[in-house]
């Protein structure tokens, strides 16, 4: 995999709408459906785009209720990915974007 290619295929546009759809409270205590609902976005969007998403679900001691990662590949044959981009869908209060 040719990384260049890989950054020239980003369209900032599409970028940007995402963030807009993801935007706003996605805290675990004050709003967990909203964490959820962000986690189902960045699954379907994952599938949408023709990877193989899953789930990996934890408990955090001190938090009541269940929550998860959200992972894909690209082929899901091989051991080890070639390309690894990772993000948060969660905010902290008084951070930009989660009012």
């Amino acid at each position: 995999m040719d990384l260049a290619d890989v950054v020239g295929q980003v369209d900032g546009e599409r970028l940007y709408q995402h963030v807009l759809r993801l935007q706003g409270v996605k805290r675990p205590i004050d709003a967990p459906e909203k964490l959820n609902e962000a986690a189902d976005y960045v699954h379907s969007e994952f599938k949408q785009c023709g990877l193989v998403p899953h789930n990996q679900f934890f408990a955090v001691p001190g938090f009541d209720g269940t929550f998860r990662n959200v992972e894909a590949v690209a082929n899901h044959e091989d051991d080890e990915p070639e390309l690894l981009i990772v993000a948060h869908y969660d905010t902290v209060e008084n951070s930009p974007w989660s009012e």
